[in-house]
């Protein structure tokens, strides 16, 4: 009697994509990633929003190509939508932050405790250990930046909120759900693996971190002055965060002209799919060079 088998690569990555779930969802330290970008985003979001509020009167520019017209002539709501959507961009900066540095660490985890060799037995294929542990990180970090979304999200519309608005919940909604949501989710997702992609290749977590700093600051600074059109996101960095707590903490009327100038920006390029593709680029290239590198090595 002949045995079926199914030739499917997706059934038969399942096992493999099933173990990294449990890894995540057994292991306390990728809870405590959640919390940690919660606690941050929730706080953020709170500060940008309370800065954005006390403003004392609305901006007359800000730069977001598709929404200008609209807040250059200082309509209420839609300004309040994007008082809002501040605060959820700058706070999805945040965990993007976290998410990178919890892909690397699910990685150079493995190494430092010497459980990628079981692993490899397991799946019986390098391959199928990144694809199966970029599925389980991609999943785990939309989930996780999905929920800090919808956290920041309330927190500052409780705090806009506050003033006299036009605007019901729905539009204000609207506003900025398409491309300012579902694009932070993207950005995030994308910059996640590409962490990851390094990580295989590198192993070790200090030096993936180092090199990412450098490749999201230095090596992003330049190609932002030849590949000017595209701008910060192209080069995985969602917004300028130090800066950006400089400018809210402040709490005065020219700081939080300054966010907005940020924030706005950040608007501006996850309204912009060439800049997403960029990033989707930059992740697909870290990916290819750590399949290379990792099924070339010995373990």
């Amino acid at each position: 009697m002949e045995t079926k088998t199914n030739n499917n690569p997706f059934v038969a990555l399942l096992p493999q994509i099933k173990s990294e779930f449990t890894k995540i969802l057994t292991l306390k330290s990728w809870w405590i990633f959640a919390l940690v970008s919660f606690i941050l985003s929730a706080s953020f979001s709170a500060l940008i929003a309370f800065a954005l509020s006390v403003m004392d009167s609305p901006p007359k520019s800000t730069g977001i190509g598709i929404h200008a017209d609209s807040i250059n002539n200082l309509s209420v709501g839609i300004d309040a939508g994007f008082q809002v959507w501040s605060g959820v961009v700058i706070a999805v900066g945040l965990v993007q932050t976290v998410m990178m540095v919890f892909a690397i660490l699910s990685v150079s985890s493995e190494y430092k405790y010497g459980t990628i060799k079981s692993t490899i037995l397991f799946a019986s294929s390098k391959m199928k250990v990144l694809v199966a542990k970029a599925s389980a990180v991609s999943v785990y970090v939309i989930a996780v930046t999905a929920l800090n979304i919808l956290l920041s999200f309330v927190i500052s519309y409780l705090i806009v909120s506050k003033n006299s608005l036009n605007k019901t919940l729905g539009e204000i909604i609207s506003f900025g759900i398409g491309w300012s949501g579902f694009g932070s989710i993207l950005a995030v997702v994308f910059s996640s693996l590409f962490a990851l992609g390094l990580a295989f290749a590198i192993r070790t977590s200090s030096a993936v971190i180092t090199i990412t700093i450098v490749i999201t600051n230095v090596i992003g600074g330049i190609i932002a002055l030849v590949v000017t059109r595209i701008e910060a996101i192209a080069y995985l960095r969602l917004i300028w965060l130090d800066n950006a707590f400089n400018q809210a903490i402040s709490i005065e009327s020219g700081g939080a002209n300054d966010i907005i100038t940020s924030s706005s920006k950040t608007i501006e390029n996850l309204n912009n799919p060439q800049a997403l593709l960029v990033m989707f680029a930059w992740a697909m290239l870290s990916l290819i060079i750590g399949a290379i590198v990792f099924k070339k090595r010995d373990v």
